[in-house]
């Protein structure tokens, strides 16, 4: 009955994601909602991108292996939620550029917008890392494979999502909602 229910469950997240792909999407409505979202939707949506695996079953399993120490990526990402709504999502919004490294080409320069970019694809690196290691423990408690074979199967389950539509079928979704 478990494995049953994951596998519907994915099911029925690949359907949701194929049936709103097919939506077309222009680029504002697929990277800002339309710039229709409240904050109450904003805020999810980055709850729902920080506190994933890596917060919760990645933070666990690194505590219990080298103590306090593991909370930084959950603590980090706090602080950081905190000064985005505080200092940084107001100026951005109002700037009408849909990136932070747009944000600063346009106030400080080129190269500004480069080291940017530059931190930004090393924090989705070490993210997409932290998010495998959690499924893969996740899933060494429920399934008796070993570790190379769970993180194939992640990687699988990762690519299905994206070629099913990934979170532009979710953007879609979320565009669709707030038209209403």
């Amino acid at each position: 009955m478990f494995f049953l229910s994951i596998a519907l469950t994915i099911i029925f997240v690949i359907s949701i994601g194929i049936i709103a792909s097919g939506r077309k999407v222009d680029a504002e409505g697929y990277s800002l909602a339309g710039r229709k979202a409240n904050p109450f939707a904003v805020s999810g949506i980055l709850l729902g991108a920080l506190v994933g695996g890596a917060s919760t079953v990645g933070t666990t399993e690194m505590a219990y292996v080298y103590g306090l120490s593991a909370w930084w990526f959950t603590l980090g990402g706090g602080i950081g939620s905190l000064l985005l709504a505080l200092f940084i999502a107001e100026p951005l919004r109002n700037s009408k550029v849909t990136t932070l490294a747009q944000f600063l080409s346009k106030h400080y320069g080129l190269q500004m917008s480069r080291l940017a970019a530059i931190g930004s694809i090393i924090g989705t690196l070490m993210a997409i890392v932290a998010q495998f290691l959690a499924a893969s423990a996740l899933l060494s408690a429920i399934v008796p494979l070993p570790s190379w074979t769970l993180n194939v199967m992640i990687a699988i389950l990762i690519l299905v999502f994206i070629y099913s539509g990934g979170t532009k079928s979710y953007s879609a979704k979320v565009t669709a909602l707030l038209d209403r």
